[in-house]
């Protein structure tokens, strides 16, 4: 599977500079290209290659001027305990495409970033903004800071965990599907005494229909087709653009 990413060339060893991270934006833009899923680790993971997982329109990799993004990052500064958090990942059903240590991890303090994939590019900043706001909520151990779609990541000094995605199958993605629905689990587990409230909070900041205190959300197999399809119930001006993001998942 190709991957419309934008990567650095430079490669660096230790966290780059203010001047070098300015010097980095401006020439960013230039890079942006296709890559395959094991090209983006490695250059990242192993050269320490600086990149953003979301492109853009014109030359300012501003929110704003956001273009498509399937690539999503989360970083975790303070909880030492990998094992742990990849435990959380695949107890949602979210598959690791890849982690690695960042610039400032130590034995002693283990900082690392993990990847995620989706299984198509999203190409409307509102879902991916929701995207990101779901895993923040789900992962309140990561960096506030780092769901963001205009984030630039750094590289790291070595992968921790690498799973190539299956283009054919949508192996080790995800799909916003099933992330709705393990928020929506999230949510109940999490705070059952608040859940009607919390849910509803949610469901009208992102415009997303509600019955029963459920997400109206439906994984709909095409008949005589390897192809699903997934209905979100929204305003119609943002039904249409759904369906387009996220068309053909199998």
């Amino acid at each position: 599977m190709k991957i419309k990413a934008t990567v650095d060339k430079y490669c660096y060893t230790s966290k780059p500079t203010d001047s070098d991270a300015k010097k980095m934006r401006m020439r960013l833009p230039q890079e942006e290209n296709y890559y395959d899923i094991k090209t983006i680790a490695d250059c990242v993971g192993e050269q320490g290659q600086a990149f953003l997982p979301a492109t853009f329109k014109g030359m300012a990799s501003k929110q704003e001027n956001f273009e498509q993004c399937q690539l999503f990052g989360i970083d975790f500064d303070e909880e030492p305990d990998y094992e742990k958090i990849k435990r959380k990942f695949a107890d949602y059903h979210l598959p690791i495409v890849f982690s690695y240590h960042t610039f400032s991890s130590t034995p002693e303090h283990p900082k690392y970033r993990i990847i995620l994939c989706h299984i198509v590019p999203i190409t409307e900043r509102w879902l991916a903004d929701m995207i990101l706001k779901m895993l923040k909520k789900m992962f309140p151990e990561a960096d506030s800071h780092c769901f963001e779609t205009a984030r630039l990541f750094y590289g790291g000094k070595g992968l921790i965990d690498f799973n190539d995605v299956v283009a054919e199958t949508g192996e080790n993605t995800f799909n916003v599907y099933n992330l709705v629905m393990q928020f929506e689990k999230f949510l109940y587990t999490n705070d059952k005494k608040n859940f009607s409230r919390n849910i509803r909070v949610f469901a009208h900041k992102y415009q997303i229909g509600l019955s029963n205190n459920h997400f109206n959300i439906f994984y709909i197999k095409i008949p005589h087709t390897p192809t699903r399809r997934v209905f979100l119930s929204t305003p119609q001006s943002k039904m249409k653009k759904l369906l387009e993001v996220i068309l053909n998942i199998n």
